[in-house]
């Protein structure tokens, strides 16, 4: 039987404050399979009160959680579309009387980018499945030798890698200007590059826009956008680079050379790739 939630569709549209559930592990919006719908939701809430006692019950399973605040149209909106990247397909919403889900594509019109030309890079399964197994890998306290929990974590990283495996990645590049007397068919290109408390060198890469401008803000002015399938990717590591961070500001998960090689062998197909110029 469908439940009509068009009354509480239109009340959850009109709303100027809302509370969001956030994951500190992840970075990201909170994300729960439903048992019985197997939607994707997140969880709202109308009371900031009530957005903690939901974060202090999950604590008690180790399961810790943030409230995030969202003021104005333009915000929540905003958080919205990164649930559309992200994956998500639904709502949970809590009031003071009752728990609602409602389809994310209801609440507002969602962008049809499947069959659209130069549409924008983005990797939701990739987004979803890493959400899933950093939810719970980073979990602290948890017992390393329990089967079950470490077979659910194999199962839940094997996704996500096979996810990353298929994804085509934005590596943000620096258009150098060509110093006088150099010859080029075109402008020079730069890598961008972040360093760890080691000082180890490390390239950053992104499953969408909205992850770039999380990490860098004027990423419009400052960087050009590379599309860079993932089998192409390991082409792509500098000499002096231990490999790339995929999503420093969200996940933050470490592509070593390792493991661009392993995801490279086991979850992408193996024909020959056109290597792409690397930055220099």
């Amino acid at each position: 039987m469908t439940v009509d939630n068009t009354f509480m569709i239109k009340k959850l549209q009109a709303m100027k404050t809302l509370y969001a559930i956030y994951s500190p592990l992840t970075k990201m919006p909170y994300i729960e399979c439903d048992e019985e719908t197997f939607d994707d939701e997140v969880h709202l809430f109308s009371d900031l009160d009530m957005a903690k006692s939901y974060c202090q019950e999950m604590g008690k399973n180790k399961i810790h959680l943030a409230v995030r605040k969202l003021e104005g149209e333009k915000v929540i909106l905003q958080f919205y579309n990164e649930l559309f990247q992200d994956g998500v397909n639904a709502v949970l919403y809590h009031d003071e009387v009752n728990k609602t889900r409602m389809e994310l594509g209801r609440i507002i019109k969602l962008p049809e980018t499947e069959n659209m030309p130069n549409a924008p890079v983005r990797n939701p399964l990739l987004q979803l499945t890493a959400a899933y197994f950093f939810q719970e890998a980073r979990r602290p306290e948890m017992p390393k030798d329990d089967p079950e929990r470490n077979r659910h974590l194999h199962e839940l990283e094997e996704e996500m890698l096979v996810n990353i495996g298929r994804s085509t990645l934005i590596l943000p590049v620096i258009e150098k200007p060509v110093q006088e007397g150099e010859e080029s068919k075109g402008k020079q290109l730069g890598a961008v590059v972040l360093k760890n408390n080691k000082n180890e060198i490390f390239q950053p890469v992104f499953t969408d826009l909205t992850e770039i401008v999380r990490m860098y803000p004027k990423a419009i002015q400052q960087f050009r956008a590379m599309n860079v399938p993932f089998a192409k990717l390991p082409a792509q590591v500098l000499k002096n680079s231990q490999g790339f961070v995929l999503n420093p500001a969200g996940f933050n998960l470490i592509l070593n050379r390792d493991l661009l090689n392993m995801i490279a062998q086991r979850f992408v197909p193996q024909e020959e790739s056109k290597e792409e110029k690397k930055p220099e």
